[in-house]
């Protein structure tokens, strides 16, 4: 990998934890987002918030802090190549469900079964028309057989979107 492309994809995920980036939210807007004092990305200069702001547009973020599940999808202006960028895992503290409970069920699991929801209803909304969500992939086979339906069909979605 260049270097230029790993700084891209840092770049990528460091936005991805700025809070209320709205739908198509690009310039000026994007650019206060994700240098706010308190929803902004940690960190982000006036310089690279300006950079990625003349790359990027916001297509949609989903947050649920009941699961601690947070994903960006971002589309580079130039290309129309899409990314979609996840946050990590939160700083510890028992009270967060992002701590407390995906991170035992990764443990114990290997996955978030509630994340992993969470990743899939974001993915059907980014790609269909239907409101319809999964309300609990109960189990591993579950899971496995959902990623591996959207994998398969979708050219490994979760990683990177495509026009």
């Amino acid at each position: 990998m260049e270097i230029s492309a790993a700084y891209e994809s840092a770049l990528l995920a460091q936005m991805a934890y700025a809070d209320n980036l709205n739908d198509n939210k690009s310039d000026e807007l994007l650019i206060n987002a994700l240098i706010h004092e308190t929803n902004g990305a940690s960190d982000v200069t006036q310089a690279q918030a300006e950079y990625f702001a003349s790359k990027y547009v916001v297509v949609q973020q989903t947050n649920n802090p009941e699961t601690g599940f947070s994903a960006t999808l971002f589309q580079e202006i130039e290309t129309g190549e899409y990314h979609l960028a996840t946050r990590g895992s939160a700083p510890i503290n028992p009270f967060d469900p992002d701590w407390n409970e995906a991170n035992l069920d990764n443990l114990k699991y290997g996955m978030s079964f509630k994340q992993v929801t969470d990743l899939l209803n974001f993915y059907f909304r980014l790609t269909s028309s239907s409101d319809e969500v999964i309300e609990k992939a109960g189990n591993a086979d579950t899971i496995i057989s959902l990623v591996s339906f959207t994998l398969s069909s979708a050219k490994n979605i979760i990683l990177k979107f495509y026009n």
